[in-house]
């Protein structure tokens, strides 16, 4: 929490830059012009790396995504294996180079770590908490901002709520969360004998635990499938999971989207789904939840 404090000016520089490149057009392609560049740049720069190589960091994150998503074909799944490879070697140098010349990055925070009576962290430790943090640190934030942009374009009067109270935007947050999930799912293994619902499940059994579900339990959500930007209840969302492997990005992610939204609200008004433009579906993943694409119009705020 206390490092993510410190990257908000940060994170609304770098909303403004990318929202500068397309203002003035009047229309955009949202996941490629802010939704996808501005989490990928802001997890590079805290893997070591400068945020002008978001691009190949994207693809490294694509890569990892496909692997996990049970839809590529042998020759993706050759191709992301060898970008795989070459996240590792990539990574490496900079985990060696922080053991000798520490950075004030989360690179460092990782390496330097250490816990009373543990050894630190080892390099097969540290590359997979790398992977762990490039993937989650943006492909989720790039999917909820995009996914939530769209239920604020749908829901005008939650939208202008909102908008007219700032301080709104965080419980707001805590609502597009809930509803968009972006990660629905994630794989559990049964510890014990037990019993769901009249269902027997034995030990050892691989579950998948549908976050997204949760998060519309009637009996936790009235009217579970309505977009309210002050819900009372909104915080009690699953998106990040729930006890000990509850994301350890949750913080950052939320961050990156209440400035996000902030900096649009200050910047464009009218905003709405470009004509003819979009199928609003989302990319075949067992696991993330993401539009392939999101056609904006607005006006620019004077």
């Amino acid at each position: 929490m206390k490092r993510v404090a410190t990257m908000e000016d940060y994170m609304r520089q770098t909303a403004n830059a990318l929202i500068d490149q397309f203002i003035d057009d009047g229309e955009c392609e949202f996941m490629q012009s802010m939704a996808i560049p501005m989490p990928v740049m802001m997890i590079a720069e805290q893997l070591g790396a400068d945020k002008s190589e978001w691009k190949t960091f994207k693809r490294w994150t694509d890569a990892f995504e496909d692997r996990i998503a049970g839809t590529m074909g042998k020759e993706r799944e050759l191709e992301c294996a060898q970008l795989v490879v070459d996240f590792q070697h990539y990574m490496f140098e900079k985990l060696e180079a922080r053991k000798t010349n520490p950075q004030d990055d989360l690179l460092t925070d990782l390496v330097q770590a250490r816990i009373d009576g543990e050894q630190p962290l080892t390099d097969a430790e540290l590359l997979s908490i790398c992977q762990q943090l490039m993937v989650a640190g943006n492909e989720t934030t790039t999917n909820t901002m995009a996914g939530g942009l769209l239920l604020l374009i749908q829901n005008a009067a939650e939208q202008a709520k909102a908008r007219d109270n700032r301080k709104l935007i965080p419980n707001m947050v805590e609502e597009i969360l809930r509803l968009e999930s972006a990660t629905s799912g994630m794989w559990r293994v049964v510890l014990d004998d037990t019993e769901l619902e009249g269902v027997q499940i034995p030990k050892g059994s691989m579950l998948h635990l549908r976050y997204a579900a949760g998060s519309r339990d009637p009996e936790e959500f009235e009217n579970p499938s309505a977009f309210i930007a002050d819900r009372k209840t909104a915080n009690k969302q699953m998106a990040f999971g729930q006890g000990i492997h509850v994301c350890v990005g949750q913080m950052l992610s939320r961050k990156e989207l209440a400035v996000a939204y902030d900096i649009l609200f200050d910047r464009m008004e009218n905003i709405k789904l470009a004509e003819g433009k979009n199928c609003l579906t989302h990319m075949p993943n067992m696991m993330l939840r993401g539009l392939k694409s999101l056609h904006i119009t607005f006006d620019k705020k004077a």
